[in-house]
């Protein structure tokens, strides 16, 4: 079995001026987190964890390949 891990920050440009979303939320809704569970064909899995803030969005996944060599 093997574990592969990725990542993405690419969503916090700094030219970035969206007119909706996080971007535009009240000051009191600063953070938000939503878990993914990845379209992998089985037997392996993997899950993305993305991470939403007023300044960008961001996200952590893991997959786990359980197919043979």
């Amino acid at each position: 079995m093997k574990i592969k891990f990725e990542y993405s920050t690419a969503h916090f440009a700094d030219d970035l001026k969206p007119s909706h979303g996080p971007q535009k939320w009240p000051w009191w809704r600063l953070f938000a987190i939503a878990v993914i569970r990845q379209d992998i064909p089985r037997p392996s899995t993997g899950r993305r964890m993305w991470f939403y803030t007023r300044w960008g969005a961001g996200y952590v996944g893991i997959y786990l390949v359980r197919r043979r060599a």
